[in-house]
């Protein structure tokens, strides 16, 4: 009988999946902590931090400390951008499934406790898990980058514990969306490019170099799931971020000359065809790709 190397990987449990089981407390806590963020996903507020430091258990201590900083905004936040451990990961998808069945269309009556042992059950892929922790961080890096200049600061991805290139991807795309992401998008319909580049000027340096360098998302695409509907990760993200470049590489080229929108262009993965199928730009991009070789 011939034996699959898949299969006989799946003996061995070491794909990339998590599940946890908690003691009583953790769980109570926990769902009482996800209930708490769901009403109040800013994480603002005294109220919500005497809430959730009063939950406060050994298990959930790191969770509870991020929480409190995403509702403060502060540079502090910035510490926990390392990857947490799976059993982290999963209290985190934990506050994201309770959030979700609490909320809009996705509302059910099925109770918290009823949600919570179920996704502590299921097997969700690590990429997923992470996604979310980084997400959950977003109103945190927003408020920090809305009252601070970050251009002194440099992210090294290399020192935070992330295991691979698609790990590297999720963290680098979903923490330039809620730098500039968002806000370029906006100002792009307003026309205001000064605004663009002021707040191009303060970002941080991603390993070094500015955050339009990176380019490693050679990985293998993925199902991803956002609010209610699958989708592929890189078609959405890195579309996201195709436009972002798009927006700077016109406020760049209109304020500061063609010379200076050539370095987003040529350092960038707008001059990386093999990136292409993930923007809905792809065609106008492959023209100008196409010409440029010619000349």
């Amino acid at each position: 009988m011939k034996i699959t190397l898949t299969l006989i990987l799946s003996f061995f449990s070491i794909f990339g999946s998590a599940q946890i089981k908690l003691e009583a407390k953790d769980l109570t806590n926990l769902v009482a902590i996800s209930e708490i963020y769901s009403a109040n996903v800013n994480a603002t507020g005294d109220e919500f931090a005497k809430s959730i430091e009063s939950l406060r258990t050994p298990k959930l201590s790191h969770l509870v400390d991020v929480l409190l900083e995403v509702g403060k905004g502060r540079k502090e936040i910035l510490a926990h951008l390392k990857r947490p451990d799976n059993d982290e990961l999963m209290m985190w998808y934990v506050l994201r499934e309770i959030h979700y069945n609490n909320s809009g269309k996705t509302k059910t009556d099925r109770p918290s406790l009823t949600i919570a042992n179920e996704t502590l059950n299921t097997k969700i892929d690590e990429k997923l898990l992470l996604d979310n922790y980084y997400y959950r961080l977003h109103g945190g890096i927003a408020m920090l980058f809305n009252n601070h200049d970050l251009s002194d600061i440099n992210i090294d991805i290399e020192s935070f514990g992330l295991k691979n290139n698609a790990e590297k991807g999720i963290f680098f795309l979903s923490i330039v969306d809620e730098l500039i992401g968002k806000r370029f998008k906006v100002l792009s319909m307003m026309k205001n490019n000064a605004k663009i580049l002021e707040f191009y000027n303060k970002m941080p340096t991603f390993n070094n170099k500015p955050y339009f360098h990176y380019k490693d998302f050679g990985y293998d695409d993925f199902e991803w799931t956002g609010y209610d509907k699958p989708e592929h990760y890189n078609v959405v993200h890195v579309n996201n971020l195709y436009n972002t470049l798009m927006v700077q590489f016109v406020a760049t080229t209109q304020l500061k000359g063609k010379e200076e929108g050539q370095k987003i262009y040529y350092n960038s993965i707008l001059y990386m065809p093999q990136y292409f199928k993930y923007t809905t730009a792809k065609d106008d991009l492959e023209q100008v790709y196409e010409k440029l070789k010619k000349n």
